[in-house]
């Protein structure tokens, strides 16, 4: 064989060897890869948005979806600030349209038992327990004072008791009662007794302490009073 017809019949079993090699990588791949059936369907996904407008979704499908990727999804879809507690798990089923974000956001709280409130530019999720707390965290205690004029201070504290929160910290404080008579001594004539109006002292949330006043005002009131004149005669007979 001339060197000529040697380096052709090379080239030609190189090139066969490559193209043996290309068929097997390729048949190698296709085994690895799943076929096309086995993967979901467009239809299938758990969480589906379709925006018709900003601010308004023309569909959304959730089944079976994580609560919290749903509202991490609204948040990014509806350009907001969404911050959730721990506490705020659960699953989202359902299929809503031509809705606005604020109309999918309490669908989609509520409906697991939850609430939520919006402070300038952040949407804080959370339990009704821990709003409740929160509430009572922002709520700051008053004290005030109510003057009585006909009602004993001991009479009002326990007629106005139930109107108090049952909050810890909440208080109410009377005046002491009034001393009864100065018993007889040769050394003490009186004492420092308080002999003003009757006080009542309480310390409860805003909203409370106008309950209490209202109250204050129905029964520290005048009582009625029945006036008896009359005259005596002396005569004496001549």
């Amino acid at each position: 064989m001339s060197n000529e017809r040697y380096l052709r019949a090379s080239h030609v079993g190189f090139f066969v060897c490559i193209a043996a090699a290309m068929a097997l990588t390729v048949g190698a791949i296709a085994q690895e890869a799943p076929p096309a059936a086995s993967q979901p369907a467009a239809g299938n996904d758990p969480v589906g948005f379709k925006m018709a407008r900003p601010g308004v979704f023309e569909q959304m499908h959730f089944h079976g979806a994580d609560l919290r990727l749903v509202l991490q999804m609204l948040s990014t879809q509806g350009k907001k600030n969404i911050v959730a507690t721990r506490d705020v798990t659960g699953s989202v089923t359902a299929d809503l349209y031509d809705v606005t974000f604020k109309e999918a956001l309490d669908a989609i709280i509520r409906s697991n038992g939850f609430v939520y409130e919006e402070k300038g530019n952040i949407i804080h999720v959370m339990t009704a327990k821990q709003q409740e707390e929160m509430h009572k965290n922002e709520r700051p205690l008053v004290t005030r004072s109510f003057r009585l004029a006909y009602t004993t201070a001991k009479d009002a504290k326990q007629l106005i008791a139930g109107a108090l929160s049952k909050d810890g910290g909440c208080s109410i404080n009377a005046t002491p009662d009034a001393a009864a008579g100065i018993a007889e001594s040769k050394t003490e004539a009186g004492g420092n007794t308080y002999s003003a109006d009757d006080v009542l002292v309480v310390c409860d949330y805003e909203e409370n302490l106008k309950k209490v006043e209202q109250l204050i005002r129905e029964i520290d009131v005048k009582p009625e009073q029945v006036l008896i004149e009359a005259t005596i005669l002396s005569a004496k007979l001549t």
